[in-house]
């Protein structure tokens, strides 16, 4: 089950499972509102995720954009496996940092 914690300027996104596209509709919407509030930072932590889908990048490439337009940031970290080769593959560590597991 996804989580999303606050603190303070800084949003953390726990999936917790794939992110693919059956799994991520309620985690997009939560996200959503969240990044409304401009943070300056969004951090997704992929601990225990095995599987992402070009839903689950998009969903990725969607924050980062809502992040630029008021100067934030995005990062994603423990990455690890199948998720951290899509990752790399699709070059999306030239948008975001991306740290491994």
């Amino acid at each position: 089950m996804s989580k999303i914690k606050v603190d303070g300027d800084r949003v953390t996104v726990c999936p917790g499972e794939n992110v693919i596209s059956p799994m991520i509709k309620d985690l997009q919407t939560e996200l959503q509102q969240q990044v409304a509030a401009k943070p300056a930072e969004v951090v997704f932590d992929l601990a225990g995720v095995e599987m992402i889908d070009s839903t689950g990048l998009g969903l990725l490439v969607a924050t980062f954009n809502s992040q630029k337009q008021h100067g934030g940031k995005i990062r994603v970290v423990n990455a690890a496996g199948h998720v951290l080769d899509v990752l790399l593959t699709t070059q999306l560590n030239r948008l975001f940092a991306i740290e491994k597991a």
